[in-house]
């Protein structure tokens, strides 16, 4: 029986339960006076920050965020992120090039308090009060604090010479909400968190600083004079094109303090410089409030800069119009060559280097509107990205849409029309931007759901996805509502949360009870899931309408082969011009749908570019005509977006060379490398001139890719070429065929940099030779000694390899590393080998690199012809039975073709008949790097095998060589001069009276220039 003692009781625990879990948002109000030395490049600050506890939980300490730590050194979570994507250089960076926070010395309520820094990361500190804040209390807690700002050039905080850009700059409380503090360390991607208050911030740096603030400049009004005074300033006589080197004035003796305010905001930046133009404009609000505009930029890009001004009173107006008015008076855009991109800060936001007028305006554009999606929702960024980035993005996009709607993609990234066209970019919409890097992604297994961390994304994909996946998400959500309904909806979501913290339940409650459609396969599918978007037309025909009984229609049968049951448009085109559209609600497996065009060539789902789409060219079909889905051909030099109506077959010129087939040319044919499909391949077929017959390889596969697994690829596939290999007696060639299987693995974590692949591939080989065979003996000659009588006979060699490897590695830029561990099968023979290779980095671009090798035979062959050893020496183009590298001249005796060999086996630089085993073999080869530019290395080989004390008279168990390498281009075309040797290579070298010339070696990678390859195997 159910006790009404224990009802009561859980009804109470429940009250509980929903009071804890109310909104809230705690309120943080800051004073900061701060001083700028801009000799030493230091900040000397105080800092008051009156703390109010509306939560409804007593807190026994508040936790800081010190974001210039992120700087302080290369162990940094900035760091680290940094490396995970490639990047070495804050690592590497000068002592003199960080920045840092300290002299902190807390106090509330006027007594001292005890903090300590998080035990992980430097840039967050907690504070313990001494008293208990209890709910609806206030705390005043105070302390100086002193920052070393670092070099801009690493992210968003810094400066560039005596030019200043103050963000994140310091010591801030993190936020408290339903889910506790909010802690997390500075990143360069993943931006920020924090809570609203009001912010009284005092400046004093030399005057003849022209300083751009957050908020409204108080005082002194002298100030504004004189930056209204710049405003009026014509530009610099020079043109600014021709301004490289700006020369810096000193700065002033004399000083200045300025006076920022602003209520309502969470973060507050300021940025200075000596040489800054200003313009001045105001806009007028949908509320006949005015909000002052103003842009600071360089004389550098003057011209570019000189109307700038009008772009932020656009985006002002615009998402104002759009979105919910602009609560503050000001709004600035402010100029840093020195930083990519742009960042935002409450009323003012901060732009990088803009190449064209085009590209700046859509630049400050994106950064001003942040003012909604970041200033005003408070989201939280670092866990929900897409909540800022995402639907700012989407208002950007459509603010180019609206503003410039004959816009074309080659416009909005500043080619000329004629390399568009080149490339098949001129018919490409301009949204096709914030689609194509998302398909790049998705086709190869590579993308993310739009809704994940910012941390968890890999540094191709936190662009692709967050950025540009979710604004074409929110075009295709405001296409299928319409307009009018959309923006009411965002408009109530805005009026709601405005000046709070909203998250994505928020959004999406708001969101669904204005339109009163749940709209799942958005919420649920699109921003939530890496599901596939494709819908196909089947068929198309004339009919009756069996709804209206009235007049002809046409019936088109849709499929949808993808997972996402989203809305969907259908329109009537004639040539590339949209006709009439129809959108229909989503549906699984395939519907006939009728429709009521008239006059028309062709029907084409998503005409206007507004959907998410995996497969362009299954979405039209011709009004009549055999075959109405086939795309005609289209050649496409190099590479090229792709085209709806084409099928695109793409094509490069080709040269070549080799000892035997001497110069060859011809053209390389093959499928997408930009944009890949299941099925690939690659034809190259090469003219030779030496032997005048067609050479040349290809390669064809198809592609299997397991969605949401830990298997981004399996291939299968068949590789085949064609040449010529030697030239005595006669010219002879080869033909490889190799079919295989190849698995590409990648880590949990997107931003993890590991890769690994699994491999298994027959390797056959078919060589065309000749060999000398006796006939008989000759009656002797003058001498009269016998002799034997030769004929040459045609001989032809054939041989199959099974082999079985696996290979791991992470290329980063401080201690890079690779593993292969390979089994070859075939021949009467089976040998194992792995090889793992090392750099151990100590400064940029320096290092010692380590490769480990080590071989042995599982089965001997008894009788072999062919030479399957393990060579200590490496391979030369004779040796390397697979025909897998490239070689000059593979059976050549002469300089230089000889000379070219392969760090395969033992990997030694000098060539030598030591060390060649059928039995085990084990090798260390390390190079290092030189002090200064010069491209030269110091190298030295160690190895040993099996009875290696025994295969030369006086040798030794270990051989070894030592010597200079010559870095044409690294890992590339490396040119090796032996130095030193051990006494069993000295002494086989004897036997060959070699010349030194003859002792120079080189290697000659040019599989690593593949252009192709490179093209299909970013480096994520």
């Amino acid at each position: 029986m159910f006790d009404k003692r224990i009802s009561i009781f859980i009804f109470f625990l429940a009250s509980l339960q929903c009071v804890a879990q109310s909104y809230f948002q705690q309120k943080t109000d800051y004073t900061i006076s701060v001083s700028l030395n801009d000799s030493s490049h230091e900040l000397d600050a105080t800092e008051r920050i009156d703390y109010t506890n509306n939560s409804p939980d007593t807190l026994h300490e508040i936790w800081f965020h010190l974001w210039p730590n992120g700087y302080a050194d290369k162990h940094s979570a900035m760091s680290e992120q940094f490396l995970s994507q490639g990047n070495g250089n804050f690592y590497f960076a000068d002592n003199d090039d960080l920045g840092s926070i300290d002299g902190l010395k807390f106090r509330v309520n006027d007594t001292s308090a005890r903090y300590e820094f998080d035990a992980r990361n430097k840039d967050i500190c907690v504070l313990h009060l001494n008293r208990p804040l209890c709910p609806g209390r206030k705390i005043t807690v105070t302390t100086p604090f002193h920052v070393d700002i670092p070099d801009v050039r690493f992210s968003r905080m810094g400066h560039h010479g005596q030019a200043y850009y103050i963000t994140q700059w310091y010591p801030k409380p993190a936020v408290y909400d339903n889910n506790g503090w909010n802690t997390f360390p500075y990143l360069d991607q993943g931006e920020f968190y924090s809570e609203f208050g009001t912010f009284d911030v005092t400046l004093t740096l030399p005057q003849n600083y022209v300083v751009a603030a957050t908020g409204d400049l108080i005082s002194p009004l002298s100030e504004l004079d004189w930056l209204d005074s710049i405003a009026r300033r014509p530009l610099p006589a020079t043109p600014s094109k021709k301004v490289t080197d700006e020369v810096i004035p000193e700065s002033s003796v004399l000083t200045k303090t300025l006076r920022y305010h602003q209520e309502n905001i969470h973060d507050f930046a300021w940025f200075a410089d000596k040489t800054y133009q200003v313009r001045k404009s105001e806009v007028v609000l949908p509320s006949g409030r005015k909000v002052t505009t103003r842009v600071f930029f360089n004389n550098k890009n003057a011209k570019l800069w000189d109307k700038a001004v009008n772009y932020v009173n656009r985006s002002v107006s615009y998402y104002s119009e759009k979105v919910g008015e602009y609560p503050y008076n000001v709004c600035s855009a402010v100029e840093n060559p020195s930083y990519g991109g742009g960042m935002e800060y409450p009323t003012i936001t901060l732009i990088g280097d803009a190449g064209s007028a085009l590209s700046l305006e859509e630049v400050i554009v994106h950064e001003v509107g942040h003012n909604w999606f970041y200033g005003i929702l408070a989201s939280n960024e670092r866990n929900e990205p897409w909540m800022d980035e995402g639907m700012n993005s989407f208002y950007t996009q459509r603010y180019m849409m609206d503003t410039h709607p004959e816009l074309k993609l080659y416009d909005s990234q500043g080619l000329y029309k004629w390399i568009a066209k080149l490339f098949a970019l001129d018919k490409a919409p301009q949204q096709a931007m914030s689609d194509l890097p998302w398909l790049f992604s998705f086709l190869r297994n590579n993308d993310q759901a739009a809704n994940l961390t910012s941390t968890a994304y890999s540094s191709l994909n936190y662009g692709s996805v967050v950025y540009m996946k979710s604004s074409m998400s929110f075009l295709w959500l405001m296409n299928s509502l319409g307009t009018a309904e959309f923006d009411k909806a965002m408009k109530q979501y805005f009026e709601t949360w405005k000046l709070r913290h909203p998250d994505a339940k928020d959004f999406r409650k708001s969101f669904v009870s204005t339109t009163g459609k749940k709209s799942e396969w958005f919420f649920d599918d699109l921003l939530t899931s890496c599901k596939k978007p494709d819908y196909k037309i089947c068929n198309i025909k004339k009919t009756m309408d069996p709804q209206s009984f009235t007049g002809d229609a046409w019936q088109v049968t849709i499929k949808n082969s993808g997972d996402i049951e989203g809305p969907f448009s259908v329109s009537s085109m004639i040539k590339d011009s949209i006709i009439s559209t129809q959108w229909f609600d989503g549906f699984k497996g395939k519907r006939a749908l009728f429709v009521h065009f008239i006059d028309f060539d062709k029907v084409r789902i998503d005409a206007g570019y507004t959907m998410l789409e995996s497969n362009r060219k299954n979405n039209s079909i011709r009004r009549s005509g055999i075959l109405k889905r086939m795309k005609p051909p289209a050649f496409r030099l190099f590479a090229s977006v792709p085209h709806e109506d084409k099928t695109e077959i793409f094509f490069a010129p080709v040269i070549g060379w080799n000892k035997y087939d001497h110069f060859m040319a011809g053209i390389a044919l093959y499928s997408s490398p930009l944009f890949p499909r299941k099925f690939d391949y690659l034809l190259m077929p090469l003219y030779s001139t030496g032997s005048k017959e067609i050479s040349g390889s290809a390669n064809i596969g198809y592609s299997i890719l397991p969605r949401q697994s830990r298997i981004q690829r399996i291939r299968i596939g068949m590789y085949a070429s064609r040449y010529h290999y030697n030239d005595y007696p006669f010219l002879m060639h080869y033909v490889k065929l190799s079919p295989e299987i190849g698995i590409d693995i990648v880590p949990k974590s997107a931003s993890n940099r590991l890769k690994q692949h699994i491999r298994l591939r027959d390797v056959s080989l078919y060589k065309q030779s000749y060999e000398y065979v006796k006939i008989g003996e000759g009656l002797g000659d003058p001498s009269g000694l016998p002799y034997n009588i030769y004929t040459l006979e045609r001989t032809d060699e054939n041989y199959s390899i099974y082999e079985l490897s696996y290979f791991i590695g992470k290329q980063t830029p401080v201690n890079p590393f690779n593993a292969t561990a390979t089994i070859q099968a075939g021949e009467g023979m089976a040998k194992f080998f792995v090889e793992g290779n090392y750099r151990a980095v100590y400064s940029k671009n320096k290092g010692l690199d380590i490769r480990l090798f080590y071989g042995t035979f599982l089965m001997r062959p008894t009788n072999s012809v062919y030479d399957f050893r393990f060579h200590l020496s490496g391979q030369s183009g004779y040796q390397d039975y697979m025909y897998d590298n490239i070689y000059l001249g593979r059976n050549d005796a002469n300089i230089p073709c000889s000379n070219q060999f392969s760090e395969t086996d033992g990997g030694f630089k000098y060539a030598t008949a030591v060390g060649m085993t059928w039995d085990w073999l084990f090798a260390v080869n390390l190079k290092t790097s030189l002090p200064g530019k010069l491209p030269f290395k110091l190298y030295a080989d160690f190895g040993t095998y099996r009875n290696a004390a025994h295969a030369f008279t006086g040798s030794k168990a270990l051989s070894y060589d030592a010597g200079v390498q010559l870095s044409i281009i690294n890992n590339i075309f490396d040119i090796y001069f032996p130095m030193l040797l051990s006494e069993d290579l000295k002494s086989a070298g004897k036997l060959f009276e070699t010349h030194y010339p003859e002792k120079i070696r080189f290697t000659l990678n040019l599989k690593k220039l593949n252009p192709l390859e490179l093209i299909k195997n970013p480096d994520f």
